[in-house]
């Protein structure tokens, strides 16, 4: 009778535990879950997008592709604010994950939305290297971006600088689209004919 009883603990621990550990193909959760899980916070983000609490209750609800971590919202709608621009992503092999300044200059972007009685306006100012720039931008939430307009005072400066500040204007000129992912904002662009991302973050 204990033998039966051992046999029968045992087959509805092992039914539980692959219910609770069912993968779906689509990534969509389950429509209900039931597992013994801790009360451990140990967030990680599911393939779903959603945050779950700990591993268990992912593998819970029937997500099994997943990463440490809660889920980081992408706010690339909208790319107001002053940026600091830390070097490119491709050619200074930069970290998103840790970015740090690959120049000696400093260098900034600032994206301005100016909302006036009837009228309405989108441009940008920065100083690069040597000389300050700005102009009129355009942009969509889903990323599309174009900076027109563009001006630059013209002083002179050394020639390192100078050859900086040329390589960074055309860089930004050439920009089409934005992303902000984790406060850090990418712009793709071409520098010397290859495809490049310009990283700009908050501030250093």
């Amino acid at each position: 009778m204990q033998v039966l009883r051992f046999f029968t603990f045992t087959l509805l621990a092992l039914i539980s535990f692959v219910s609770c550990t069912k993968e779906k193909v689509d990534c969509i959760p389950l429509d209900k879950a039931s597992c013994a899980c801790t009360k451990e916070y140990t967030p990680v983000c599911g393939c779903d997008g959603n945050t779950y609490s700990n591993a268990c209750h992912a593998l819970c609800w029937g997500i099994t592709n997943f990463s440490a971590g809660p889920c980081v919202e992408n706010t690339t709608d909208k790319p107001f604010g002053t940026w600091y621009f830390a070097g490119y992503l491709f050619a200074d092999q930069l970290n998103p994950d840790k970015v740090v300044k690959a120049h000696e200059y400093d260098v900034w972007l600032q994206l301005i939305e100016e909302i006036n009685s009837g009228s309405y306006r989108l441009f940008f100012r920065g100083n690069s290297s040597v000389n300050s720039y700005g102009g009129d931008f355009n942009f969509k939430p889903s990323g599309e971006l174009s900076f027109i307009n563009m001006y630059q005072t013209e002083k002179a400066g050394p020639p390192a600088a100078m050859a900086f500040e040329d390589r960074y204007l055309k860089a930004l000129a050439k920009a089409d689209h934005f992303q902000i992912t984790k406060n850090v904002m990418y712009l793709n662009t071409a520098v010397d004919g290859k495809s490049e991302r310009m990283v700009f973050v908050p501030g250093f």
